[in-house]
């Protein structure tokens, strides 16, 4: 480097950019929904983003970031494994910002309300494993 390059200077304009994104990551707002069948991944989404520090709301208004959650299953085949596809989709306003799908393989036995019960376990593993920020896109761990 040239000796006139300041890494002072440098250094704090790259602490102000990152405070600048923490200040702006811990500003988001979530609103959480989905499907009927989603039910539980919903809920495991809300916790999740709670416990690290993200805002969740209960009610959609602007300013919001919306995730949806749908899913599709093999159920009706009668098949020994159950596949369940979860599609995430991340909006804000009428803006697409992500769009994420999960493969959740269970074994079937048991109602459809079981199977789905266990697939959201299996999902919550999968979060605290990864990390919501990471599987969204966003956070302080990117």
């Amino acid at each position: 480097l040239s000796g006139s390059f300041d890494k002072n200077r440098y250094f704090d304009f790259v602490s102000n950019i990152k405070d600048d994104f923490y200040a702006q990551v811990e500003s988001l707002r979530f609103y959480v929904y989905g499907d009927k069948d989603s039910q539980n991944f919903v809920n495991i989404l809300k916790n999740q983003l709670a416990q690290n520090g993200f805002n969740v709301v209960d009610i959609n208004n602007k300013n919001i970031i919306n995730i949806k959650l749908t899913s599709k299953d093999n159920i009706s085949n009668k098949q020994k494994i159950v596949t369940i596809k979860l599609d995430m989709r991340i909006t804000s306003g009428l803006k697409t910002l992500g769009l994420n799908s999960f493969v959740l393989k269970e074994r079937a036995g048991g109602s459809k309300e079981d199977i789905y019960r266990v697939a959201a376990i299996h999902f919550e593993q999968d979060m605290q494993k990864d990390g919501v920020d990471k599987i969204l896109g966003i956070g302080k761990n990117n």
